[in-house]
């Protein structure tokens, strides 16, 4: 018969295996659990899109003075990062009512190799998504490559080599001239940019180093590319410029209506009933058909800005663009009041850094005699924009000169302003033939 001892020692034994065995199921359970996270994350990893900038060969004087082949590598990384930045990250962007664009991809300068990077690599060249690789070389056109004192900015001419490729495919294989180490970075980043987002490349050219031209054949070319993702970005960024450039209005209409068309086959439930889609439309596809519409009552056509500004209302949420495109019809019905005040609206909601409200309410308070208001904001426009920098500084010039009765240099300013920008003639008309809705405090 077994002992009260025995007893004891069995059940602790049976206590023991007991807790062995849960020890053993929470274990494989664990290991599991920690297996399925680990190739959650190589599986996100290997998805995620990136460029990786291996390192750019330099040359042995370069290598001395601190100018390593990574050092290079991480400057075109960094920027990069700051196009993006100028571009994504200013306050421009965050008037724009969170209308989404596409960032870079991830771009990245090898360090050191990870076990699990290289199961990341293996993940990515089975499933076709490897990275973009950029590489290249510097060679310096002067046999010994000299740095006067170690100045890097007065280093001679380069030619740079450089290829961008995926996988086994080159993307793009060429060399150019630079003139000294920045300028390789700079030309390096954009050709990078070239293959990887030409959309914001374009928007850079054209905001940033101000080279409308350029750009415009940057995105031109983006969208006409039939696999390239974001071509109603850049056909609606295209037609933007040509909406500013003089007689190019025709251009701009036909290119917002290739955005929209493009951004409505990208978005099948915007044809769900009004109601509904609203809520499930991009936003962008609203702010779109607004920027249409003020590119239709800027070539004169009314009607059909009023029926894009309805539509515009009917796939989005009330937006500051819907309030600066009814601005704008009302301003070209007369109804300067009812513009103004809408106008204000726009600004008051966040559109704070679009020039072009200020110069059109300015416009509309120079009409109505308030010149104080009007400069106020014809400099607000002229700040944020240069490109109305001179016609605004004649127009006020002209102004100053008139009120103390001035008449020949204050016309001959009026003159500039409106060959400038042939809207302005109405604002000189108004003031100079002393209408009964503008005060004449001049003696002119």
């Amino acid at each position: 018969m077994p002992t009260r001892a025995n007893r004891k020692a069995s059940a602790l034994q049976h206590l023991l295996t007991k807790v062995k065995a849960a020890f053993a199921l929470f274990a494989k359970r664990w290991v599991l659990a920690l297996s399925l996270i680990v190739a959650l994350i190589v599986l996100s990893e290997a998805l995620r899109k990136t460029v990786v900038i291996d390192a750019i060969s330099v040359p042995k004087q370069l290598d001395d003075a601190g100018y390593k082949p990574e050092v290079i590598s991480a400057e075109i990384r960094d920027k990069s990062a700051e196009i993006e930045s100028d571009i994504i990250g200013t306050q421009a962007r965050k008037d724009n009512l969170d209308v989404e664009e596409e960032k870079l991809p991830d771009i990245e300068v090898p360090e050191t190799k990870l076990s699990i990077l290289s199961i990341v690599r293996i993940v990515q060249h089975l499933t076709g998504k490897e990275p973009w690789h950029l590489s290249g070389e510097l060679i310096c056109f002067k046999a010994d490559c000299s740095l006067p004192d170690n100045n890097v900015e007065k280093a001679p001419r380069f030619e740079v080599v450089y290829r961008i490729t995926n996988g086994n495919r080159i993307l793009q294989r060429d060399r150019f001239q630079a003139y000294g180490v920045e300028d390789a970075v700079g030309q390096l980043s954009e050709r990078l940019l070239s293959i990887v987002n030409p959309y914001m490349l374009g928007r850079y050219v054209y905001q940033i180093k101000n080279d409308p031209r350029r750009a415009s054949s940057i995105l031109q070319d983006a969208g006409e590319t039939p696999r390239y993702r974001y071509r109603a970005w850049a056909y609606n960024a295209l037609a933007t410029i040509q909406a500013n450039e003089a007689g190019q209005l025709d251009q701009a209409i036909s290119n917002y209506k290739k955005a929209i068309e493009l951004k409505s086959e990208e978005a099948p439930q915007c044809s769900l009933p009004a109601w509904l889609g609203r809520h499930l439309c991009p936003k962008s596809l609203s702010f779109m058909y607004c920027n249409l519409g003020q590119a239709l009552v800027q070539k004169g056509n009314v009607p059909e800005a009023e029926r894009d500004y309805s539509k515009a209302k009917s796939l989005g949420p009330d937006s500051p663009y819907l309030h600066s495109l009814s601005g704008d019809i009302l301003r070209a019905e007369g109804k300067w009041d009812e513009a103004a005040s809408e106008y204000r609206v726009a600004i008051g909601e966040g559109l704070t850094n679009d020039s072009r409200i200020y110069y059109e309410l300015a416009r509309i308070l120079w009409l109505k005699g308030d010149f104080d208001h009007s400069l106020e904001n014809f400099r607000k426009a002229s700040d944020l924009d240069p490109n109305h920098k001179k016609q605004i500084e004649a127009l006020i010039l002209g102004l100053t000169l008139w009120l103390e009765g001035n008449c020949d240099p204050a016309g001959e300013q009026f003159r500039i302003a409106s060959q400038l920008d042939p809207r302005l003639k109405e604002q000189i008309e108004a003031l100079t033939s002393n209408k009964p809705a503008v005060p004449s405090k001049g003696r002119c």
